[in-house]
């Protein structure tokens, strides 16, 4: 048993975990749910998966959060974004970086890539 992400140029491959460590991530992401229930969770998924992705770089998810080369827009800029986060001094801040690291961290720990070609 195993899950596959299918894309053009190749899949993600996740296999399963043990039983102990399923509970216990299951059990992180039904709390940070519950919190999101009560107040916007601090969970930007472009952002997030840049800070993950580049070795918990924070620098990597503020090139995601903020407007880019040629006025594209960043995550920063969404509306619902610019709603949740008002007020905040700093969005990306701790609080950030330990959402994004209890959601992407089991995944990228666990996940193999396997490019077309490479079979």
């Amino acid at each position: 048993l195993q899950t596959v992400c299918w894309f053009r140029d190749g899949r993600i491959l996740f296999p399963p975990c043990d039983k102990t460590e399923a509970i216990t991530r299951l059990a992180e992401l039904l709390r940070l749910y519950r919190q999101g229930l009560t107040e916007p969770l601090r969970f930007f998924p472009a952002s997030a998966n840049a800070y993950i992705a580049n070795d918990n770089r924070i620098d990597k998810a503020h090139a995601q959060w903020e407007t880019g080369y040629g006025g594209y827009p960043g995550e920063g800029d969404d509306p619902f974004n610019r709603l949740a986060t008002r007020g905040m001094a700093e969005p990306l801040d701790e609080v950030f970086a330990e959402c994004a690291q209890k959601v992407l961290s089991p995944m990228q720990d666990h996940m193999s890539k396997v490019m077309y070609g490479d079979d």
